[in-house]
């Protein structure tokens, strides 16, 4: 035990500090009716800055006290920190945080998982007009899927990728963590079970930079089922020619020259790449997702439909998302009652 701290340093009511052999400090403070709080700095002043202002937080009782449940927390801390102004990010960013935990097993499970959120009346509806491709981009996008074989195209390997993202609506990062065995050719579905996700690196010896690693899906709902239709089926088929062709051993759908996982910076540049050597109007990976909800819109596809295969969390984000760019069509409409 000696080999592992030089020295401890107890203050009534501040904690407890101690130095270990590799020259960083951990603190520990217990408060009745908290969960221990720990922390480990380079110093003995941060670490002691840090226990006192967990001190503090319990005076303001702005920590959760253990007995209180994950939904009755967020519910008050909706209510009377953030309400009316709360976006879906602050939620998403709770939820994000606990999904790590589960993916590095520093937890068992994600508590946030399942939780409702209060109705929010004063919330404002989106307005901010979302990027689509027009049918003419959609026809040039795919039709670039057969130049993904030659080489030294390094702007159209990805092609089939991006057809593939445009006809199921997938996010980036579950369409980069989607592997083979959750494709099935005979009944044309594909299942989404896992995310890509950036994270920080915790690496104690380079704190720096992020990694990229697979998660479980957003929420709950992201786990699902999509039909294929027949460009969707094409694309599939054009990446496994492409692994086939260039002998590339891998359990990825879309992956790299050496069977790895693609980064998304990576995938997201190469889009770039992709849309000015096409003469595409330049949008993002995403706009991709949106281009595939859109043409459902149109097309008048039930908007709950739309919702379960975009693997939102509710019909409310596909409606305020979505329904509101169909603004000629809702013109046209109020004008046949003229």
């Amino acid at each position: 035990m000696g080999s592992n701290t030089d020295t401890t340093r107890k203050r009534k009511g501040c904690g407890s500090i101690q130095k270990k052999a590799n020259g960083s400090y951990l603190g520990r403070l217990r408060i009745s009716g908290y969960d221990p709080f720990y922390y480990t700095g380079t110093s003995e002043k941060e670490v002691q800055k840090k226990l006192n202002e967990f001190r503090l937080f319990t005076l303001r009782k702005e920590i959760v006290p253990q007995k209180q449940t994950v939904n009755s927390y967020i519910e008050r801390w909706l209510t009377t920190v953030k309400m009316p102004s709360l976006k879906p990010s602050s939620y998403d960013r709770l939820n994000n945080c606990y999904r790590y935990a589960v993916a590095t097993r520093d937890i068992g499970y994600n508590p946030v998982d399942g939780v409702q959120l209060p109705k929010q009346e004063n919330m404002s509806i989106q307005t901010k007009e979302i990027e689509i491709l027009s049918d003419a981009d959609v026809e040039l996008l795919e039709a670039a899927q057969s130049m993904c074989y030659k080489t030294g195209r390094l702007r159209y390997w990805y092609a089939p990728a991006y057809a593939l993202i445009l006809n199921t609506g997938l996010r980036s990062g579950e369409a980069l963590a989607l592997t083979w065995d959750n494709v099935n050719f005979q009944t044309k579905t594909l299942t989404i079970r896992q995310n890509a996700s950036r994270v920080k690196k915790r690496d104690t010896a380079d704190t720096s930079g992020s990694k990229q690693i697979i998660t479980t899906t957003k929420s709950r709902s992201g786990t699902r089922q999509i039909p294929l239709n027949n460009n969707a089926l094409i694309a599939l088929e054009r990446l496994q020619e492409l692994q086939k062709s260039n002998r590339i051993k891998t359990n990825y759908v879309i992956c790299t020259s050496t069977g790895k996982m693609v980064v998304q910076n990576s995938f997201y540049s190469i889009f770039q790449r992709t849309q000015k050597s096409l003469g595409i109007k330049p949008v993002t990976v995403h706009a991709l997702r949106h281009t595939f909800a859109t043409r459902l819109i149109k097309a008048k596809v039930d908007i709950k439909v739309v919702s379960k295969l975009l693997g939102h969390s509710s019909v409310k984000i596909t409606y305020d998302t979505y329904v509101h760019t169909d603004l000629d069509r809702a013109f046209s409409a109020v004008q046949t009652l003229e």
